[in-house]
């Protein structure tokens, strides 16, 4: 697949009114992800950076391709749609990125972040996964992403303050969650005081036997 993905979007096939800038990016991101060990993260910006400088759809190929490396799902699925409207596609190319689109969009959950902040750093990590934790921008105070069913922690950061929401997603699931860094931190509850019962008096003794002289005997 990587092969038929390369050889579709190759810059030698680039429009000649795509800017050279673009060109270059684009190529950039073709020789990381040919090396020995492909280098998807790297990649990714640069096929991200190819796109915004040319709106090319010959570039959303490869940055799906690195999308769907990184777990980043949405912008896969995005990318591959988009692509997928052009006619001028290899059939057996356009087979296998109608299966991985089948394979996102079936194993994607929808998740939206919302934030009194209007524009912060949002950083999602899944367990287990192989892949680095990935980076979002919250802009507007609100972010929607399609996320891959797992496990997820995400940690939203704000002029040095950081608030993180731990969720599990299951296919198709909707979720949603709010940072709300103006929230002030609960005050610790002070412990009730215990009353104590007073010590009881001891049992006042018994007075003494009076003797009485007359009879010999005690009276009590």
């Amino acid at each position: 697949m990587l092969l038929a993905l390369l050889a579709s979007a190759s810059p030698a096939r680039a429009d000649d009114a795509i800017p050279e800038e673009a060109k270059l990016y684009f190529k950039n991101g073709v020789e990381l992800i040919q090396g020995q060990s492909p280098n998807y993260q790297d990649a990714y910006y640069q096929f991200k950076l190819a796109w915004e400088k040319s709106k090319s759809w010959k570039v959303l190929s490869n940055w799906g391709l690195c999308a769907l490396k990184l777990e980043r799902d949405g912008e896969a699925i995005w990318a591959y749609t988009e692509y997928l409207k052009q006619k001028d596609i290899d059939p057996d190319e356009r087979k296998e990125l109608e299966r991985d689109l089948l394979l996102l969009n079936g194993n994607a959950a929808s998740v939206t972040l919302a934030s009194d902040v209007a524009d912060l750093e949002v950083v999602d990590a899944r367990a287990g996964s192989s892949v680095p934790p990935q980076s979002y921008r919250l802009e507007g105070g609100k972010l929607a992403l399609r996320l891959r069913a797992g496990s997820h922690t995400i940690t939203a950061s704000s002029q040095g303050k950081s608030l993180r929401w731990e969720v599990t997603l299951s296919p198709g699931r909707t979720d949603e969650h709010r940072f709300d860094f103006a929230a002030k931190q609960a005050a610790p509850v002070a412990a009730t005081p215990v009353a104590t019962a007073p010590a009881s008096s001891p049992p006042a003794s018994s007075p003494p036997p009076v003797s009485d002289a007359k009879s010999g005997g005690t009276l009590r």
